[in-house]
């Protein structure tokens, strides 16, 4: 991947994008029935993907927010709503009634140079924000308190701050986002590049 991609602050608002998804276990769960997908090779269950069907609503209409910093998803639809989707998005099957149910309110980021709300599910490249959820564990903090993640240009979220892996040093950054430079460089199976003052580049 050539070519250089600068980096934009993204800012959380008290708006989300609620999404219904459903799906089965496939053979991964020996505590429930069996339901693999045929179109995924019989091993892996259904999916129904994410369906939007709130697309910019009221944050606290659907995350509840603890004392302890965590969240809880309200569950403001019932089994028998009409909105949860029907079938699997690989086979096309109908799903099974024993599918699980899940309601996901993603909240919306405002700060892309074209002007757009994304979720941490659909930013572009070069989208920079601070995980919040991890401030209560210091290792994945940098020393602002900030655990900063940033989106690649092959679309991998990027967790500069998170503790190194064994055997190796971790990244330190210095500077005031967007203007991050981040040592050494990142490297993903389909990316290399280095992030210095704000700029993404390719090796």
């Amino acid at each position: 991947m050539n070519g250089d991609v600068r980096c934009f602050w993204m800012t959380p608002l008290d708006r989300v994008r609620v999404s219904l998804r459903r799906f089965t276990f496939g053979l991964s769960n020996p505590t429930v029935p069996d339901d693999p997908c045929p179109a995924r090779g019989g091993v892996d269950g259904h999916e129904s993907g994410f369906v939007v069907i709130e697309a910019n609503d009221a944050r606290v209409r659907w995350i509840d927010d603890q004392a302890d910093g965590t969240h809880r998803m309200r569950d403001l639809l019932a089994p028998i709503d009409e909105r949860w989707p029907l079938a699997c998005v690989h086979c096309r099957e109908e799903l099974p009634p024993t599918a699980c149910r899940q309601i996901w309110p993603d909240v919306l980021f405002s700060g892309a140079p074209d002007e757009r709300l994304y979720t941490r599910r659909d930013m572009p490249p070069g989208a920079m924000y601070d995980a919040d959820e991890y401030h209560a564990f210091t290792e994945w903090c940098g020393p602002d308190g900030r655990s900063i993640v940033v989106v690649l240009p092959d679309g991998t979220s990027w967790q500069v701050d998170a503790p190194p892996a064994k055997g190796d040093t971790g990244w330190t950054r210095t500077g005031e986002p967007p203007l991050l430079t981040v040592r050494p460089s990142v490297q993903t199976p389909t990316y290399h590049g280095y992030l210095i003052e704000g700029v993404l580049s390719s090796v």
